[in-house]
C-alpha cells in the first residue's frame, strides 16, 4: 500500500460553491484536485524540510499572514437519538 494519509474537512456551502466555480474556471477535474494543488503549494512555501523549487512570489504572498490564522470552526449538527419505547 502507498504511504498516504486521508484528510477530511468540512467547508461552508458558500465556500463549496466558490470552489465549484474555481474548478470550472481553471479547468480542474474536481474539487479534490484543487485541494491537493493548494496543499502542495502551501507545503512548498511553509515546510522548510521540503525541497525548494522555484516558487512564484504571488504564491508565497497568498499564504503570508496565515501562520496564526484562526481556523473556521464547523459545528456538526446533532443527530436525533431514537427514543426508547416502554
Amino acid at each position: 500500500m502507498k504511504n498516504i494519509v486521508k484528510i477530511q474537512s468540512y467547508i461552508s456551502k458558500d465556500d463549496n460553491e466558490a470552489l465549484e466555480r474555481i474548478v470550472k474556471k481553471y479547468n480542474f477535474k474536481s474539487r479534490y484536485e484543487v485541494v491537493k494543488y493548494l496543499i502542495n503549494c502551501f507545503l512548498r512555501v511553509a515546510d522548510p524540510a521540503k525541497p525548494k523549487e522555484p516558487m512564484p512570489q504571488e504564491i508565497e504572498d497568498m499564504f503570508e499572514g496565515y501562520t496564526n490564522a484562526e481556523s473556521r470552526e464547523y459545528v456538526k449538527p446533532k443527530r436525533a437519538r431514537p427514543r426508547e419505547t416502554p
